[in-house]
């Protein structure tokens, strides 16, 4: 039986987290699995994990800082901030090399990473005979500090495999130019079916993802605003955590949105998987995005979906006008107008679930972890 080692930053809050688990558990019936996660974030796990996988942990005691370096650097705490730095750098040193020795001794058949560090330490330290992958979940946002970034790091490797075909192509020609000898493959993610879905019979939106810049949560609350102000009745559930809570929660206060909006922080899956079923439409206006887990989460639940079309993710997921809207521009004013009709139009809202149901159904397990298998099995 192979043994196969994946590598993630934590097994906290967030998509990468989510899939990482969904894989080990997936691979656990044919194979010896063990997750290794850099930092332990919280005593009890945010995903469930099969009891045959191993998880290790390779900082307990600690996690990172940034967080706080980004607010004594608003506040101009220079002193405090040259601490954190300190604290900061020592931490990822620890890292380096509770890793590196982690993965010297690493005797794994097949090393799945999922992160630019990882990778780099991976290909530089991990045995011959290891067969190493390269796991990608980011957009690099057309910056070319990110793609040389990522280039960089898979170098050592044997594989890299994206979660969306514009990601896929877009690294297939960057290895070609560059003659690079590392194969761009193209896996998504995938989710499992859930046993009810939404009866579409509430004016209830949800959105889902960490609170940070990136996922633009202040934008969708501002577009919230335009859809309240038409229509009183409606309600938002935001699900997740991050560091721009405190920020969304003052924009609430402010737009007098706090009866209407809801922050429910971070949910366990039963949790998400009862909000899912009593809500109506999903939104999304993430600025960027390499696939949007929420948005085909939300569609095995028969929701409907709108998004901008800068989360790229999106565009392959949704179909305009077949599953959902998809916004140019970051148009706050159209989401909100296409939204409310949606919401009202009752036919239309239950022919695009029923196409939203079709297109999750694409990316169940069963369909996507035999892509998984024969790379591994190399076939």
């Amino acid at each position: 039986m192979k043994k196969i080692t994946i590598f993630v930053n934590d097994l906290y809050y967030n998509g990468i987290s989510k899939s990482v688990c969904s894989l080990a558990n997936a691979l656990d019936s044919k194979y010896e699995v063990e997750i290794v996660s850099t930092y332990k974030l919280s005593d009890k796990g945010a995903f469930n994990i099969n009891d045959k996988i191993s998880v290790k942990y390779l900082i307990e005691d600690d996690k990172p800082n940034q967080l706080a370096i980004t607010k004594a650097l608003k506040k101009l705490k220079v002193f405090k901030l040259i601490k954190l730095l300190n604290v900061k750098t020592q931490l990822e040193k620890r890292r380096d090399s509770l890793l590196m020795v982690f993965i010297k001794a690493c005797d794994s058949d097949v090393i799945i990473t999922t992160d630019n560090y990882l990778n780099t330490l991976v290909g530089k330290y991990a045995s011959k005979k290891a067969f190493k992958i390269g796991w990608s979940h980011r957009y690099h946002q057309r910056k070319v500090n990110n793609v040389n970034d990522l280039v960089a790091s898979t170098l050592g490797l044997d594989k890299a495999v994206f979660v969306s075909k514009y990601l896929k192509t877009w690294y297939e020609r960057e290895y070609k130019v560059r003659r690079i000898p590392v194969e761009a493959l193209y896996i998504p993610n995938f989710i499992d079916l859930p046993t009810s879905l939404s009866k579409l019979n509430t004016s209830d939106f949800i959105a889902v993802g960490k609170l940070t810049k990136e996922k633009g949560f202040l934008d969708l609350v501002k577009t919230f605003k335009i859809m309240y102000d038409f229509n009183p009745d409606i309600h938002l559930d935001i699900v997740g955590d991050g560091p721009l809570k405190e920020k969304i929660e003052n924009l609430i206060k402010e737009l007098k949105l706090t009866k209407a909006i809801t922050l429910n922080g971070n949910l366990n899956e039963k949790e998400l998987s009862k909000l899912y079923e009593k809500s109506s439409i999903c939104l999304m206006t993430s600025y960027t995005e390499a696939f949007g887990l929420p948005l085909i989460e939300a569609m095995s639940y028969g929701i409907p979906c709108l998004s901008f079309t800068s989360a790229v993710g999106s565009n392959e997921l949704i179909t305009e006008g077949f599953n959902g809207h998809l916004i140019n521009d970051r148009n706050n004013s159209e989401m909100a107008r296409l939204a409310l009709e949606l919401l009202k139009d009752k036919e239309k809202l239950k022919k695009m679930s029923n196409n939203a149901i079709e297109v999750a159904k694409c990316y169940t397990k069963d369909k996507i972890i035999t892509e998984w298998i024969k790379l591994i099995e190399r076939k």
